[in-house]
């Protein structure tokens, strides 16, 4: 009896003795970990501090000798001075000082010259402040229309033209259901779409089509771009980017002009059409002769030669008799490899008549030909029918042999 008591308390003592080895080794373990962690931490701070020992120093432009001072104000109105820092105490994980006058030193994180309190785009360098909104938040970091383009650049009176316009999202986040909008207001124009997101770091075009009115008094008409957008619930963004667009008045719109919708004659055509280069696009037209003798039309195209070809039907002549009507149509096909819309002239002239008509070709990416499932089917059954009937013509002569 007492000796398995004896072999009790010793097993017990042993396991005692094991368990409290165990916690210790494990405490210790721990111990070292947290130390070795800490230890690498220091080491990643230590590898990130810049320690300086100048006076004054810059990121850019190193240590100056000079115990000048230049204050911040100078600074700002004169930015091709180079700044000075004066370093109090390291900066860790880069970043600058401005020092002023006084001692003080002004906070430059992204060390683009430009104090943090004046800053419109903190953390991102950038010297020249661009702010093309005057929402208080630099180019650099927002949202920025790169560019306004018409096609074409002298828009006929009466004809259809383009606007194209390129966004670019420098913030850090998508921007979601924003409106777009085209007004030319002296001539009450105006075209909208809806963009249900442009994503951060995204360079995006977009494209307004727009017919202009049929006469217009000036050459130059104002226009501007607007973009609303909500950046966040209840509140909205809004500005707008103003630009101008310039009118080539046609001889319609003369006093003396006699031709094409006046008494005489009347042309029709079809403005804009689809256009690839297999197939081309048809543009179809009637020439109608109201005059009281008949009337010889030679039909031109130009300002397609860079991009494609057009075919004029029946022919570049046509012959109208007094009071009848005749119809043609243009086959236009574009280059392989261009893509977009292009504008291009339909010019038409009689004994009495000259008219320019401005065309436009929307060049989509051509098709390139894909069998259906169906087909595809059908192709693989006969090929495995023309293996199996090879197969079979072997073994047919091997048993011969």
């Amino acid at each position: 009896m007492m000796n398995s008591r004896v072999m009790t308390s010793g097993i017990k003592t042993k396991v005692k003795t094991k368990v409290k080895t165990k916690v210790k080794t494990g405490i210790k373990t721990g111990i070292f970990s947290l130390v070795g962690l800490f230890g690498l931490f220091l080491l990643f701070l230590l590898m990130n501090t810049h320690f300086v020992s100048a006076v004054n120093y810059h990121d850019y432009y190193g240590a100056y000798s000079s115990d000048e001072w230049r204050t911040y104000d100078e600074l700002y109105e004169n930015p091709d001075i180079p700044p000075r820092m004066v370093v109090g105490v390291p900066r860790t994980f880069g970043g600058c000082y401005i020092a002023q006058s006084s001692g003080t030193l002004l906070d430059d994180l992204d060390c683009d010259k430009v104090a943090d309190i004046r800053d419109n785009c903190l953390g991102l360098a950038n010297p020249d402040q661009l702010d093309q909104n005057s929402n208080g938040r630099g180019d650099a970091c927002d949202l920025v229309v790169e560019s306004i383009e018409i096609d074409p650049e002298q828009v006929v009176e009466g004809r259809s033209f383009s606007v194209k316009t390129k966004l670019m999202n420098n913030r850090e986040t998508a921007i979601r259901n924003m409106v777009l909008k085209i007004q030319i207001p002296e001539l009450g124009l105006e075209s909208s779409q809806i963009v249900s997101q442009l994503d951060a770091d995204t360079l995006s075009e977009y494209e307004f089509l727009l017919r202009a009115p049929p006469c217009v008094s000036k050459n130059t008409y104002g226009l501007v771009l607007s973009v609303e957008f909500p950046s966040m619930p209840g509140v909205k963004e809004f500005f707008y980017i103003p630009s101008s667009m310039n009118f080539l008045h046609s001889a319609i719109c003369s006093n003396n002009y006699v031709g094409p919708g006046s008494d005489k004659s009347l042309m029709d055509i079809s403005e804009m059409q689809d256009v690839n280069s297999v197939d081309g696009g048809i543009y179809p037209f009637t020439i109608k002769n109201t005059a009281s003798e008949s009337q010889a039309y030679v039909l031109q195209a130009d300002g397609y030669q860079d991009w494609g070809s057009v075919i004029i039907n029946p022919g570049s002549l046509i012959v109208v008799p007094a009071g009848e009507t005749r119809e043609g149509s243009l086959v236009v096909k574009s280059n392989s490899g261009v893509t977009g819309t292009k504008a291009f002239q339909l010019i038409v002239k009689s004994k009495d008549d000259y008219q320019k008509i401005l065309l436009n070709a929307i060049i989509n990416k051509d098709d390139i030909s894909v069998p259906s499932k169906n087909l595809q089917w059908i192709y693989a059954v006969v090929f495995v029918v023309l293996i199996l009937a090879l197969i079979a013509v072997f073994n047919m002569k091997n048993e011969q042999r």
